[in-house]
């Protein structure tokens, strides 16, 4: 693996060039045949699915070219003159600028009219009013994965895209081009095509746009990344007569990349950055390193034909490559690091990392590297105190001069991937209560903030949990449910182990199927309480069922349930186990319901609710499509409520050698079915899914876990955890499943309440 050579120039197509990712703009000594002036504003986007576009930031999303065909300046409206630097591989003059915000951008380079002056050539005007931005690229069609258009290479593709609905309208002229490029080195793919409604261009002319691309059979090669850049242009001023032997051209462009792997037999595990590169503030002549995590299914090595980019994005220039000489140097231990030598004032910017292969694309955030001639100095501290429900938005900030990397933490801990001036604790939970500071570091030093407080309150509880599992005959395969209590006093509770009311309720996807005789089993921990079957239609039953909105039994079925009131407080658990009463085996639900808190304020609450059971494959027919561990549980209160949710697999085997499942996958849905989070191990992050619910999701650590007295999981397992901070009243369901559809075993679902 090596870096690619500095500011990698892709090849020229039909009159056109893409330098690095810096956006498509007209030639000025090819284009026309003659040499012009030129201004172009442009926004960059990167579609990553089939879902719209959105902007890619980390390239500046927004840009201003401008040409000249020799010594010249560019003068914005109501601005001062620029000077544009000569570009020896256009033979031309030439400004650039990139930007993250429109604002920033419009700031800098406003609407109304240009004035471009130079040497031997008179001055020329070109307007940019009205913000004449043709439509948005988007490709419309194909399968997506892990941020890339997946193409088989041994079949001809047609990549279908959106029309140019200003291409040729109301006497504004367009060009449209679409361009395919190697990502690696090990092939040399550059086709495409452009169309125009403007002479002389070197394009095909055509009076409408194209909106779809044939990459032929074999073009490809699989298992390898390319790039596809489809490119708009409203061309707003076309002047070839105005000054003799020059054009005038002004235009408003939009600008798309796409990222494309061939497919392949085998599969590639795509890229993950798991710790993000962090800014640098260094003296004159040292070096800076930037050294991010980057995993590819876990592992650090980097596999073949991956590709690994760092990109400069230089202030007076846009982004370029860069890599591959004295200057850029590998990080030791860091596969994907990057070390900028004897640093000069020429390589002051924001850098970025792009790594990508066959499995998909991954990318950094932007970092800064500046030079620092004294150590840092805070000049506003971060807000003294703040006191929040629990589902609230804090924000801390800090102002420093001279700083090159911040670090935030929490109660004196780093807080992974808090290294910027602003912290922001969305939908805060109880777990980031506590005390922040963050440490100002340059080369030369570092300063610690005061001390900011943030106090988070809660009201809000636990109120019931269901879960749908298999009750098979093999050992070990039935339904368990452990529950403590806090306070003190007792507990009135409904527990319910049901099957045949699945099947009365749901036909669909249990008749046949449901548990035809289950059998409840309470147990505190030191005795059992109570062993049932058929519930017999009891009134006092009925009774509590509708207290706690829970769905009625038909009065002779085989359903199980009872309603004790049981003693509460700390270290008080209690289990409840659903059983074949017979033998048989089936799908089957237990849950439990703290009835207390449907009808008063409760001295105590449940403050943790878990269940085991087997997970299958979930592969099969009948039953055995319901071999998994589907857990609902249910909040109440004035507050979101933080929890934490694991899925224990690895860890059962000290009371299951042999029979634990060894995968585990945790999904956490919300009440309308969609995703909030998934984790397939505790030690990585978990992943936001596609809920709108304003979760804030958070990693497990061992610290959280202890803080609730929950069983030791090992580092580097296969368990699953996460926290979150969920809006209360609310229903969700957290899911255990097989990670791999191959291994199976018991496992264990578990939800704990998290206090301040």
């Amino acid at each position: 693996m090596k870096f690619q050579a500095f500011h990698r120039a892709l090849p020229l197509m039909n009159k056109r060039i893409l330098s690095c990712v810096v956006p498509l703009f007209i030639s000025a000594t090819t284009a026309f045949g003659q040499s012009f002036y030129m201004a172009a504003k442009t926004q960059i986007y990167l579609q990553s699915s089939a879902s719209a576009p959105s902007s890619f930031t980390n390239m500046g999303a927004y840009f201003f070219t401008s040409q000249a065909p020799s010594a010249a300046t560019v003068t914005p409206p109501g601005l001062s003159g620029l000077a544009m630097a000569y570009n020896s591989g256009d033979n031309n003059y030439v400004l650039k600028s990139a930007y993250p915000s429109k604002a920033a951008f419009d700031a800098a380079f406003p609407n109304g009219s240009y004035r471009m002056s130079g040497t031997g050539f008179p001055t020329a005007t070109i307007s940019m009013t009205g913000d004449l931005y043709p439509t948005v690229p988007q490709v419309t069609n194909g399968t997506w994965q892990n941020g890339v258009l997946v193409i088989d290479p041994s079949q001809s593709y047609t990549v279908n895209f959106n029309t140019f609905s200003t291409y040729a309208t109301g006497g504004i002229a367009g060009y449209m081009s679409l361009q395919i490029t190697s990502e690696s080195g090990n092939d040399n793919v550059n086709i495409g095509q452009a169309y125009t409604t403007v002479q002389g261009t070197g394009s095909t002319v055509s009076p409408t746009p194209f909106t779809s691309y044939v990459i032929p059979a074999g073009t490809l090669r699989a298992g390898l990344p390319y790039r596809l850049v489809i490119g708009y242009d409203t061309v707003t001023t076309y002047d070839m007569t105005t000054i003799p032997g020059s054009g005038i051209v002004g235009m408003y462009e939009r600008t798309l990349i796409v990222y494309v792997v061939a497919k392949s037999s085998t599969t590639i595990a795509p890229p993950t950055i798991v710790t993000q590169p962090v800014s640098q503030a260094v003296v004159a002549g040292s070096a800076a390193q930037f050294a991010p995590t980057v995993t590819f299914s876990g592992s650090t090595y980097v596999p073949a034909n991956t590709s690994v980019f760092w990109y400069f994005v230089d202030p007076r220039l846009g982004p370029g490559i860069v890599g591959g000489n004295a200057k850029y140097t590998n990080v030791g231990g860091f596969p994907c690091g990057i070390t900028v030598n004897s640093v000069s004032s020429s390589d002051v910017g924001s850098y970025y990392l792009e790594v990508i292969n066959g499995g998909g694309v991954a990318f950094t955030q932007n970092v800064s590297l500046s030079i620092v001639t004294s150590p840092p100095a805070i000049t506003a501290q971060p807000t003294a105190s703040q006191s929040v429900n629990a589902g609230a938005n804090v924000t801390l900030s800090v102002t420093a001069t001279n700083a090159g990397s911040y670090q935030w933490r929490q109660n004196g801990s780093a807080i992974s991937g808090a290294t910027n001036a602003t912290l922001t604790l969305s939908n805060i939970g109880t777990t980031q209560e506590g005390n922040y500071t963050v440490v100002v570091t340059n080369s030369l030093g570092s300063v610690t903030s005061s001390t900011a407080s943030v106090a988070v309150a809660v009201n809000s509880f636990l109120y019931n949990i269901s879960t749908v599992g298999y009750v098979g005959t093999g050992a070990n395969q039935d339904l368990d449910a452990g529950f403590y209590t806090n306070g003190s006093g007792t507990k009135k509770i409904v527990v319910r182990g049901i099957g045949p009311n699945l099947a009365a309720l749901d036909p669909i996807h249990y008749s046949g199927l449901a548990l035809a005789n289950p059998q409840l089993i309470l147990n505190s921990a030191t005795s059992p309480l109570s062993t049932t079957t058929a519930w017999g239609g009891s009134q006092a039953l009925i009774n509590a069922f509708n207290t706690v909105y829970a769905a009625s039994f038909q009065s002779s079925s085989n359903d199980a349930a009872i309603s004790p009131s049981v003693p509460a407080g700390p270290g008080i658990g209690y289990t409840a186990d659903v059983k074949s009463a017979n033998g048989g085996s089936g799908v089957a639900q237990i849950e439990v319901y703290d009835y207390d808190s449907y009808v008063t304020t409760p001295t105590s609450h449940l403050i943790n609710i878990s269940t085991r059971g087997y997970v299958g494959t979930g592969l099969g027919t009948g039953a055995s499509q319901f071999q998994f561990l589907d857990a609902g549980f249910w909040t109440i209160g004035s507050t979101s409520e933080t929890v934490l949710i694991r899925a224990v697999g690895p860890a059962e085997a000290v009371n299951f050698p042999g029979a634990n499942l060894a995968k585990p996958l945790l999904t956490l849905y919300d009440s309308s079915g969609n995703v909030v989070a998934t984790n397939s191990a505790w030690g990585t992050a978990p992943v936001a899914g596609n809920s709108t619910v304003a979760a804030g999701i958070q990693p497990a650590t061992t610290a959280i876990m202890n803080s609730v007295y929950a069983s030791t999981i090992l580092a580097g397992s296969n368990d699953c955890a996460m926290v979150v901070t969920l809006p209360a009243n609310n229903g969700y369901t957290a899911k255990v499943t097989s990670a791999d559809s191959a291994s199976t075993g018991i496992a264990l679902v578990e939800v704990y309440d998290l206090p301040p």
